[in-house]
């Protein structure tokens, strides 16, 4: 897929064109050929991980929720 967008943009024969073209060409290679994928293959397969991610979550999401619901409580008085 990435392989026909490199083409698309290449054949505009624009300098954005090939400044896409080298960019996909670059990700490309950092996707199939990095370290990466296998680092992020075990931060996806670990435990550890997705508990700090639903920790991380909650402390974002349903944490500042209650604090407004409290403190709105609180001023009510």
């Amino acid at each position: 897929m990435l392989t026909d967008f490199r083409r698309r943009f290449r054949d505009t024969g624009t300098e954005e064109g090939s400044v896409m073209d080298t960019v996909l060409a670059y990700v490309m290679d950092q996707a199939y050929t990095s370290g990466r994928r296998t680092l992020v293959a075990e931060f996806r397969s670990s435990d550890h991980v997705r508990r700090l991610i639903a920790r991380g979550r909650f402390e974002l999401v349903i944490l500042p929720r209650h604090a407004t619901s409290n403190v709105a409580a609180l001023t009510k008085k």
